[in-house]
């Protein structure tokens, strides 16, 4: 599969390839459009569906690099939510996140992950 060109086809791409390569905890679902309540936000990230998936938010309305950007940052999120805590868990940049994040950033910067995702 080629790489996609435009951004949100591009944008599902990618994502497709970060839950391939880093699965959650909870399963996942990619919103590309802003976080109810929240028009002006990059992203988010929150429990849905009675708190059985993680939305993970991205603002279309922004650059594609920004775009790309916020899913890591938010998908990292979603990486460290945590199994047994569910309900209390407020998405923070805490140490876990922080190692999760660059682990993506890693993998994306070196170009591994980023050839990967055009197979998505």
């Amino acid at each position: 599969m080629a790489k996609e060109r435009r951004k949100l086809p591009r944008l599902r791409q990618f994502y497709r390839c970060l839950c391939a390569q880093y699965p959650t905890p909870l399963p996942t679902v990619l919103r590309l459009r802003a976080r109810p309540g929240e028009p002006k936000d990059f992203g988010g990230c929150d429990r849905v569906a009675s708190g059985r998936k993680i939305a993970i938010y991205v603002n279309p309305r922004f650059a594609a690099s920004s775009c790309h950007d916020t899913l890591i940052h938010e998908y990292a999120h979603a990486l460290v939510w945590p199994h047994a805590r569910v309900d209390g868990y407020r998405p923070d940049h805490s140490p876990e996140w922080g190692i999760r994040y660059a682990e993506i950033i890693e993998h994306w910067t070196t170009g591994d992950l980023e050839k990967k995702s055009w197979e998505y």
